[in-house]
């Protein structure tokens, strides 16, 4: 009878290790982050772009206002970003960036190449955040009186879903 009240009294321990050591996936610390962000992203955007100065050329820093950018969603957490051609100056233009990138809740990334008169190829590299649109390109035109890239900033409001 004892060793009968012994057991039950473990399989009655045991249980109630089970019942309050389950849990449940909601539970769980490391959710697995489902949104899709190129859609939330998607869509037109106009706003403007502010160069810093390009001493080496003679150039004041400016604002570019009215430009437009287009975000066309291509899959789960992938955009390309359009930006309209950005005339800076007489000497100095940049030729309209198309750039595949990828959205994530942390902004968007991505980098290409624009062919820059006089310049060449240059690479361009794409980052921001999706909040109130924010988007820094920057151009490294190689062999160019700028000796450092030279970084403008987007800032924009959606105009579409």
């Amino acid at each position: 009878m004892k060793s009968k009240m012994k057991f039950l009294s473990w399989m009655f321990i045991a249980s109630l290790f089970v019942v309050f050591n389950t849990s449940c996936s909601d539970d769980d610390d490391d959710k697995k982050d489902n949104t899709d962000y190129a859609k939330v992203m998607a869509g037109d955007y106009t706003g403007t772009v502010s160069v810093p100065a390009i001493t080496a050329m003679g150039i004041p820093a400016q604002t570019i206002e009215e430009v437009d950018l287009a975000v066309d969603y291509v899959e789960f957490n992938n955009v390309k970003l359009s930006l309209d051609p950005l005339i800076i100056s007489e000497m100095m233009s940049i030729p309209a960036v198309n750039c595949a990138c990828t959205v994530s809740k942390n902004g968007v990334s991505g980098s290409t190449e624009v062919s820059i008169p006089v310049l060449g190829d240059t690479p361009v590299e794409v980052s921001g955040s999706m909040e109130n649109l924010k988007i820094t390109i920057k151009v490294t035109p190689p062999g160019s009186p700028i000796q450092v890239p030279l970084t403008v900033t987007y800032s924009g409001e959606k105009l579409t879903e």
